[in-house]
């Protein structure tokens, strides 16, 4: 599916990122195998071409957030959201942050980039 230079730009390019400053080009190995075989899957190639570089780069970098994720203990404290609390007729507002949410499963993640993996589907296996 990916020779090893294909393997390297993916992980270089993923590695550009900001919050991947500190990832090691090993420990992407797994994420890059299963963006991989998901999109040899889905648009039918046996051999993934160097163009889709940037697009299996930024699934790789979804699936490497969502194997990775670890809720702090801090996003669950109820009381470091509210931001004001009176007692006289009861009023409590919280802070309504968004926060941003990876990935939950490889289907979401497919989904998310069907409309740029569409162009290189195939009617049968190449």
């Amino acid at each position: 599916m990916l020779n090893d230079d294909l393997k390297k730009m993916i992980a270089a390019i993923v590695i550009k990122k900001p919050s991947f400053k500190e990832v090691k080009p090993e420990e992407l190995d797994e994420s890059i195998e299963r963006a991989a075989i998901q999109v040899s899957r889905y648009c039918r190639l046996r051999l993934i071409p160097e163009e889709m570089k940037y697009i299996i780069a930024d699934m790789v970098a979804d699936i490497y957030e969502m194997d990775h994720y670890v809720k702090s203990a801090e996003e669950d404290d109820f009381s470091s959201r509210v931001t004001k609390l009176t007692q006289g007729d009861t009023t409590i507002e919280l802070e309504t942050e968004v926060k941003a949410v990876p990935f939950s499963s490889m289907k979401e993640i497919l989904a998310h980039y069907q409309n740029e993996l569409i162009v290189y589907r195939g009617i049968y296996w190449r």
